[in-house]
């Protein structure tokens, strides 16, 4: 069976041009010259520079899960979709370097420090399933978010927290874009920012920007409206998102 990821970079560089094929499909590459679905000329070295280039790919991937793992600064090589969360065990300073992150399941689950620098996306349960969060901080985590923009899938009829911490985790959020979709409650309530009732979890925001949810009021939390805005803050409203300033 031709590699899966070969077969879909196949059909981005568009040797492999007609749709709704699988890879499972064929078992060589000939078959795909045989029927008129690859290009027969220079077919043969595509495929091998495509593997090649995978093996690549792949190599430096593995070496920034790597870095990850050992801990320190680490810059993200380019956009990467999570097979599963980044596990923080080891403090991490990441710079997102204008590049997207994105998982089915968490992006982030920290349990040690983690800051996070510069532009780049950070996209949790992008199936759509339940319970996953961009950022989740739990025992004595550390989080300082200074930028990137984040979002959340969830199912239908259900919602996920965006930025999550229990037990005793802080997360400090100096900058960055939340989005609201995917944390929505049926009753209305956006769970962007959210910490475990009952914990001795902390989230103060000194800057960024919150779309359809209020950090200085939020109803995420038991007890009536929770201010999440670090003292000698604002946040205002400027249409469906509120600045923190």
């Amino acid at each position: 069976m031709i590699d899966s990821n070969v077969f879909a970079e196949l059909q981005n560089r568009g040797v492999i041009t007609h749709t709704g094929l699988k890879a499972e499909d064929f078992n060589d590459m000939s078959k795909l010259v045989d029927y008129g679905i690859a290009t027969s000329t220079s077919s043969e070295e595509i495929y091998k520079d495509v593997i090649e280039d995978i093996a690549e790919v792949d190599d430096t991937v593995n070496k920034f899960l790597a870095e990850i793992a050992a801990g320190g600064n680490v810059v993200v090589p380019f956009n990467i979709a999570l097979d599963a969360p980044l596990t923080i065990t080891k403090d991490v300073v990441l710079d997102l370097n204008g590049y997207t992150l994105t998982s089915a399941t968490d992006v982030f689950d920290v349990s040690a420090k983690l800051t996070i620098n510069g532009d780049g996306k950070i996209s949790a349960a992008t199936d759509n399933t339940c319970s996953w969060c961009a950022v989740f901080a739990h025992d004595n985590a550390d989080v300082t978010i200074n930028g990137g923009e984040y979002s959340v899938g969830a199912p239908e009829g259900d919602y996920n927290d965006l930025i999550y911490a229990k037990d005793n985790a802080k997360i400090t959020i100096n900058g960055g874009v939340y989005h609201s979709a995917g944390t929505v409650r049926k009753d209305g309530t956006a769970f962007v920012l959210n910490l475990k009732d009952k914990s001795n979890a902390k989230i103060a925001v000194t800057a960024g920007k919150f779309e359809n949810f209020d950090p200085a009021a939020a109803n995420t939390e038991p007890g009536g409206l929770y201010n999440f805005v670090a003292d000698g803050h604002e946040s205002t409203a400027e249409g469906n998102w509120f600045v923190v300033k």
